[in-house]
């Protein structure tokens, strides 16, 4: 079973089948950034906040999807498409002009048979749509609206409740005149007939055109949430989402510790790949400055995990050490084992393999004007950038505005924030996972074959593409297994010692079995 079917598996069903999600604005106040990119096209943590929007409903089993789109509609259809990549159906709802939240929802009008889910594709919501939908059904109304509370309502349409009913809306009220601190989330449920209530003009916004009259009529319900939710209407807000929104609540934490792998899933592995920080040596670099260019020491690797390594070849496994780093540097720390290991570097961009080169992308032309761009910023958290071929690495002692305000412009690109550095390069062609899937292609093996080990967000795609995953870190990445983090012992350690355990029990117990045969005969 692969990601996308386990995603599908795994959606929790609240009954309700059918979503439109509103990605059709200009975003305005983020001109400069929303000329050449959709608003909801802007990334958070390296990805589009539509598809954060879109992972929501998925996981609360809701897969009939459709986006009503109006500026710069082929970048979402381009990275979306038809919605199978992300376990989902998407249908498009082509805006020749501006509709309006209402206007849209108009036209969708014939899709709608039954409860649906409608929302707004610029924000980041985290939901419990189920509770939400029994509140709804509860109450009996045509609508009812996600709530969150904020200290400055100010800026935004503010509620006034009895109970769960909603009284009226006072939009962007003085905050010492606003009858409350909860604010309309951008998230609604509705039954079909709300839409009726709708005005006929072409264009209409269900905010001031339909809520306030469901609200006299007493068909209109609030739902309080408590989970997670920021506005990223503004350049600052937008920075303040990139900062603190956590989408570590994505990841599905696995409780199988790594003693629970045994024979049956090393039965098929051929290929073991490690990510290096945090996995085979520790996580921290230290860093040497020469101007605006950074050297970094090499780590050392413990000649306890060298020998294991070699133990591991000695079993029949191929190894492969995946990693952001510069081949140099990989092939200076694993010298003493460069005969038994293949190396993909640079996040994917190539592989060592043999004392042989095999490219998998030239960047140059597609990071050179972002790589000019982020040199002219000028902030001392940033350390340096390390010389590299094919991405950008920029060593940093924390998180930099400026840097991520230029690359979510960037939407052809991505950017990983790993706790000391910023790694850059280009979305779907350079990662670990799209290395991993080169090699074995090259190897001539089945993603089952592969059993890899990661830590960080940017093993994500890596962790995804083998056949058993081992998380090292359970807070950054899922795994069918994963090694506890005592900082007592490295979980590459962990891992090789596990597995060389159980496969040397296993040569023993063939071997007797070949003795005892032989006694009998």
């Amino acid at each position: 079973m692969d990601v996308i079917e386990m995603m599908k598996n795994n959606g929790n069903n609240v009954g309700i089948k059918k979503a439109l999600i509103s990605a059709g604005g200009f975003g305005t106040r983020l001109k400069e950034l929303t000329n050449k990119t959709p608003k909801p096209m802007l990334k958070v943590q390296n990805k589009p906040i539509l598809e954060y929007t879109i992972d929501m409903c998925r996981n609360n089993g809701i897969k009939d999807i459709a986006i009503s789109v109006h500026h710069l509609p082929e970048q979402i259809k381009r990275y979306f498409g038809d919605g199978k990549a992300f376990g989902v159906k998407i249908t498009y709802i082509d805006e020749i002009e501006p509709l309006g939240t209402g206007g849209a929802l108009r036209m969708a009008r014939p899709w709608f048979d039954s409860t649906f889910l409608m929302c707004n594709a610029d924000e980041l919501k985290e939901i419990d749509i189920g509770k939400m939908h029994e509140l709804h059904k509860k109450t009996g109304a045509l609508a009812t609206i996600a709530l969150t509370e904020v200290e400055d309502p100010s800026q935004y349409g503010v509620v006034a409740m009895d109970n769960e009913k909603i009284i009226y809306f006072v939009e962007k009220p003085k905050k010492e005149e606003a009858p409350s601190n909860l604010i309309n989330a951008g998230l609604y449920i509705l039954e079909p007939a709300a839409i009726d209530f709708l005005p006929d003009a072409k264009r209409s916004m269900i905010e001031t055109d339909l809520f306030g009259k469901l609200a006299e009529m007493g068909r209109l319900s609030g739902y309080r949430f408590n989970g997670q939710w920021f506005d990223t209407g503004t350049k600052e807000r937008l920075r303040i989402a990139e900062r603190s929104w956590i989408k570590s609540h994505d990841i599905p934490i696995c409780d199988k510790d790594i003693s629970m792998l045994d024979e049956t899933e090393l039965a098929h592995i051929k290929l073991i790949v490690f990510d290096v920080d945090g996995v085979l040596v520790p996580r921290g670099t230290k860093i040497r400055q020469s101007g605006n260019i950074t050297t970094l020491e090499t780590k050392k690797i413990l000649r306890k995990q060298i020998d294991q390594i070699r133990q591991l070849h000695d079993l029949g496994f191929m190894i492969n050490i995946s990693s952001g780093r510069s081949l140099t540097m990989l092939q200076e720390m694993f010298r003493e084992i460069l005969e038994y290991v293949s190396i993909t570097y640079e996040n994917g961009s190539a592989t060592w393999f043999r004392g042989q080169i095999h490219q998998h992308i030239n960047s140059f032309d597609k990071l050179n004007d972002v790589h000019k761009e982020l040199q002219m910023i000028s902030d001392p958290k940033i350390k340096g950038f390390e010389p590299k071929e094919f991405i950008i690495t920029i060593h940093a002692t924390d998180r930099v505005d400026d840097v991520e305000f230029i690359m979510a412009k960037h939407t052809p690109l991505y950017s990983i924030w790993n706790g000391e550095a910023y790694d850059i390069g280009i979305n779907w062609d350079q990662t670990k996972g799209v290395g991993l899937k080169r090699l074995t292609t090259f190897l001539g093996l089945k993603r089952s074959d592969v059993l890899a080990i990661g830590d960080n967000y940017n093993d994500i795609e890596l962790l995804a593409e083998a056949g058993v995953a081992i998380s090292a870190d359970r807070t950054r990445v899922s795994g069918d297994f994963c090694v506890p983090l005592d900082q007592k012992i490295l979980p590459a350690d962990a891992l090789m010692s596990q597995i060389i355990s159980k496969m040397q029990t296993k040569h023993v117990r063939v071997k007797e079995a070949k003795k005892e045969t032989m006694i009998g005969t």
